[in-house]
């Protein structure tokens, strides 16, 4: 989730929540996507949406907006139908964050394997990015989701892991697919990185791979993937809007 710059917005003199509360309800908001590659090659796999708002606000007020006003599930949710969209129009696997305050909602993996019913290949290719930004608190109903969608052929990704609330908690407890870690860790920790979380049977994402330095530590240590400003960053992916989700 994130902003276009101040100056562009309509909604200057609404707080975050009312601002948020408008976009949504009229769709005026976007998906942009980022490449992530496999390694060692720089072959494009997938790309990972990003939701793109033209508010004044930084992204980390954006989503403590959303988290606090519960309308994080429905940008979520609107994330994965738009995933689900461009999956079919391509060979492309597309990645999307989830919050873990939509995890632990019954109601969002309900609406999201009916979504997935409805769509050609079910779940295959639709990766679920389990972010941190906020603690998971109900971790049975977050797992019973993650394993729903993952029988559907979805994938789940542990997202900055490390990086937020609760790491290995989920980690014991969440079924997962992979874990996405950050290239700043440092090359001296990077490697060892992911050469530990290898060894528990889970492919590793480098993220935020901006050098070649930091690159070739992620390939020669076994990562399955890089995605950072080296390989491209976000870019337009379309200037038709959201649907309106009813904010």
């Amino acid at each position: 989730m994130t902003n276009a710059p101040a100056h562009a917005s309509p909604h200057q003199a609404a707080s975050p929540i009312e601002a948020l509360r408008a976009v949504l309800a009229t769709g005026s908001f976007r998906f942009d996507r980022q490449p992530i590659v496999a390694m060692p090659g720089v072959a494009v796999a997938g790309f990972e949406l990003l939701a793109r708002f033209d508010l004044p606000y930084p992204v980390a007020t954006l989503v403590e907006a959303a988290e606090a006003a519960n309308l994080v599930e429905k940008i979520d949710l609107a994330a994965a139908r738009a995933a689900l969209a461009a999956r079919d129009r391509g060979e492309y696997f597309y990645s999307v964050n989830v919050s873990a305050r939509s995890l632990a909602c019954a109601s969002f993996g309900a609406r999201l394997a009916q979504s997935i019913a409805c769509t050609h290949g079910g779940g295959h290719g639709l990766i679920i990015e389990l972010t941190e930004t906020a603690k998971l608190d109900h971790l049975p109903t977050a797992a019973d989701t993650l394993h729903r969608l993952r029988g559907l052929g979805c994938q789940v990704w542990l997202d900055d892991f490390g990086e937020g609330f609760g790491a290995l908690e989920y980690l014991r407890t969440l079924p997962a697919d992979a874990v996405k870690l950050r290239a700043h860790a440092g090359d001296w920790l990077l490697g060892p990185l992911v050469r530990m979380v290898g060894e528990l049977g889970l492919a590793v994402i480098v993220e935020m791979i901006e050098t070649e330095t930091q690159a070739r530590t992620a390939a020669q240590a076994g990562a399955a993937f890089g995605q950072g400003y080296l390989f491209g960053r976000p870019q337009r992916w379309s200037d038709k809007p959201a649907l309106a989700i009813g904010a």
